[in-house]
């Protein structure tokens, strides 16, 4: 339209589905927008498969929708369409419209519809945009089944593949005797500063290099929590070392386990030590998609054999984790989990205590409303560190009291074995433990790169010890329920609590571990709940909303408990994931591999494979060929502008000005790997973790993109130097001792430069001064008559 500026629409969707309202294939039918003042202008029209359908209506919902979408670009939260007024249709059957959109003082919004040759086709005199939460669009406590998940473990086939392999450190687990039976014959090396001299001495980048990690006993043994911090804390060194060296930015670290990780109910117990490096590992894969994998083996024969051919395939394949039980490769997959009705649910026995740690807490404080309210509990033992003296613990305790429960409030860090045996020792004979709740922790929020031994220490003392605690203090009670709070991140990995991740998968494991030595045991590894700053240590629910995690109201919260409650699993995973967001993460390549089997990508698409490790969709250097220098840039800055609108939630990307300091508009370490992230997927380069900070503006890091995908074209030397280049090889390799070829060649080299140079062929005995000059003195004659430097 004359004297209107075009507004980008290409983050537009993503930006919907952060905000909790996701738009299917047949509703993406916005093509382009414009902005005059306060009005809209749009170009929409219907996905190919949905035209057939359009005469089948007065206006296409999918179309009228598509032509409401201009009005808003810049809200951030979902929106519903109310008090619609003055409604007239004009033409039927329409497929494109060219839409005008008017905002009036009241609020409401005026829409003119004209088909693509701008005859009229419709009009709308007033319509509303009501904002909703995204709860609002659920299908209430009732569907909250749809969002409880188990951890599957799915046979792969695995062809064949040899790789390099190289083994680092003490390897108690023996992999590169295994290797080196079947004929692999790794290198060892002590650590990585000795693979780093030899890829110096000229060591090929191997294309795995394997951390042997494992050899403390599985059982529990009050020691159990320390092995696992110690575990944790020395693979970090070795990760944050890994990532900091820049020789190995295009290898992968393979991390390899036995029995770290239950693959199904023959498994047994677990290596409950080593059952927290998998969360570490996992976060490492979120943060640096391409560098890292897991492994964990189960000793059989079968397993061992295949370990030097399978488990390249599969690694080259881009699964970031594999496990191996007899003979079989396995890789994880989050599936929906079977639930029982409401009616079969378990029941809580009333006459027993139920402990909670982190009972006057946020989260402690909505289970136990609901466990009296709703399950009949007569008798709570509410376990914190400040007990009564936190915030709302006498109020607490009078509410639940007046609904006829018998609740106790007790100071105790459940860390502290001593002070934890003595409170469970004081519980009433005639109310017996019967259940424990463990949702006590801490959060020490870092980037990988930036976690320290105390932030890891910090995060395991209230969840690993306290569950360790717990766990050997009441093996004997014969209780009914276990239930450990354990989080998503321990199964997703986190970028920004690696720490917390891994201490879930220790509440993970320690679940398997129970049920397997016949005890209760249940974690649920929660997504978000609702009221962040409380019970998710202020997570931003804007970045859990682009990873596809959408926050749980508390009603949904304890619906899902509910219904875990009453399965026989040992893990389940309770979160509301936003299927539109995974199908996004899916088409750009983002998708963790545990959620690959919930989604698929867009039809005609793939899911791009990890940076770094295969061709991706777009072709972006396909894309820019044939296009001039200032195109390419143009359209880099483009894709750089988009992707940074989506990490910041900018609902104007054409307003982030593209010389402006990154840091000025918000980023963070955080968002400055989840942008190099988006990046390196929708391109297909390898891009480093400083991406943001050595490239700080979005010109900067377009130019970078540029730079890697279309080389500046550079001169070719003629054909003829190029020969003669080839030559001086040659000439270099003839022995000082064999005079009569040298005799020869020189004799060859006088009449090709006297004819090439229009002399006369010297005489037999020629120019003594040729005779006597050396080959690089024949090229500099040579370079003389050619006039080149």
């Amino acid at each position: 339209p004359p004297g209107a500026q075009p507004v980008s629409v290409a983050n537009f969707h993503q930006r919907a589905a952060d905000a909790g309202q996701g738009y299917g294939p047949a509703f993406r039918g916005l093509r382009a927008v414009w902005r005059q003042g306060r009005e809209m202008y749009a170009e929409v029209a219907l996905p190919g498969d949905q035209e057939r359908q359009a005469a089948g209506y007065g206006i296409h919902p999918a179309l009228l929708d598509a032509a409401l979408q201009p009005a808003r670009l810049e809200e951030r939260s979902g929106v519903l369409w109310t008090d619609w007024s003055g409604v007239s249709l004009r033409a039927v059957g329409a497929t494109e419209l060219r839409v005008h959109v008017r905002p009036s003082e009241d609020g409401t919004v005026t829409v003119t519809l004209g088909d693509a040759s701008g005859r009229p086709v419709g009009t709308v005199e007033a319509v509303a945009a009501r904002a909703v939460a995204p709860e609002e669009l659920r299908r209430g406590a009732d569907g909250v089944r749809d969002a409880l998940y188990r951890v599957e473990w799915t046979p792969v086939p695995a062809p064949g593949q040899t790789a390099d392999w190289v083994v680092l450190g003490d390897d108690p687990l023996g992999v590169a005797d295994v290797l080196e039976e079947a004929g692999a014959y790794p290198q060892t090396y002590d650590d990585l500063d000795a693979l780093a001299g030899a890829v110096d001495a000229g060591l090929p980048l191997p294309e795995l290099t394997v951390v042997s990690h494992g050899g403390v006993a599985p059982s529990p043994d009050g020691a159990v929590a320390r092995h696992a911090l110690e575990a944790v804390t020395g693979l970090l060194a070795v990760v944050q070392r890994w990532l900091a060296d820049e020789r190995f930015a295009g290898a992968r670290l393979l991390v390899v386990t036995r029995g770290a990780v239950a693959t199904g109910p023959g498994d047994g117990a677990v290596d409950l030590a080593h059952a927290a490096a998998w969360g570490l590992l996992r976060s490492a894969t979120a943060a640096h998609p391409g560098r890292f994998g897991l492994l964990d083996l189960d000793g059989d024969d079968g397993s061992l054999a295949v370990l030097p051919d399978a488990v390249p395939a599969v690694v080259a394949s881009g699964e970031p984790e594999t496990a191996l039980r007899a003979g079989v490769v396995l890789v994880p997959r989050i599936r929906p989990a079977a639930t029982t009705p409401a009616a079969a649910r378990a029941v809580w026995d009333p006459d027993g205590t139920v402990l909670i740690t982190g009972g006057t807490g946020a989260l402690g404080r909505v289970l136990a409303r609901h466990l009296v309210k709703q399950h009949g509990v007569r008798h709570l033992l509410l376990v914190s560190r400040r007990g009564r003296d936190a915030d709302g613990a006498e109020a607490l305790e009078r509410e639940l009291s007046s609904l006829g429960a018998t609740v106790s409030v007790e100071a105790c860090d459940a860390a502290d074995r001593e002070a934890l045996a003595r409170v469970l020792a004081a519980v009433p004979a005639d109310r017996p433990l019967t259940a424990v709740l463990h949702a006590a922790g801490a959060l020490a929020d870092r980037p990988l790169e930036a976690l320290t031994a105390q932030d890891v220490e910090h995060v395991f003392t209230p969840k690993v010890t306290a569950a360790a605690n717990l766990h050997e203090l009441t093996r004997d009670s014969d209780l009914a329920a276990f239930v450990l709070f354990s989080s998503a991140s321990g199964v997703l990995g986190s970028l920004a609590q690696p720490n917390y991740a891994a201490a879930n998968a220790f509440l993970d494991a320690l679940a398997a571990h129970r049920r397997a030595a016949g005890l209760a045991g249940l974690s649920l590894a929660w997504g978000l709940w609702a009221g962040a700053s409380e019970m998710a240590g202020g997570a931003d629910p804007a970045r859990f909303a682009r990873a596809g995690i959408l926050p749980l109201s508390p009603d949904e919260g304890t619906a899902l408990f509910d219904a875990a409650s009453a399965t026989d699993e040992a893990l389940l995973v309770p979160v509301l994931l936003d299927t539109a967001a995974l199908r996004s993460r899916a088409a750009d390549g983002t998708l963790s591999g545990m959620l690959r089997g919930l989604v698929q990508a867009a039809p005609g698409k793939r899911a791009a494979s990890a940076p770094g490790t295969g061709p991706q969709e777009p072709d972006w250097a396909a894309r820019l060929a044939g296009l001039t220098r200032d195109e390419q840039l143009h359209r880099l800055v483009e894709l750089t502008r988009d992707h940074v609108a989506s990490v910041l939630g900018h609902g104007t990307p054409k307003a982030i000005e593209p010389d402006r300091p990154f840091k000025e508009i918000g980023f963070d370490s955080l968002t400055a790997l989840e942008l190099r992230n988006r990046l390196g997927a929708a391109t297909g380069l390898t891009l480093p973790a400083t991406l943001v900070f050595d490239h700080p503006t979005l010109n900067a890091t377009a130019a970078l993109l540029l730079d890697l995908l279309a080389p500046a074209a550079t001169t070719a030397p003629p054909p003829a130097l190029a020969e003669l280049d080839r030559l001086e090889e040659a000439l270099a390799a003839v022995p000082d001792g064999d005079t009569a070829t040298r005799a020869q060649v020189r004799e060859r080299l006088q009449a090709l430069l006297a004819g090439w140079s229009g002399a006369a062929r010297p005489t037999d005995g020629g120019d003594e001064e040729l005779d006597d000059a050396t080959d690089s003195e024949l090229f500099a004659l040579l370079d003389d008559e050619l006039d080149t430097p």
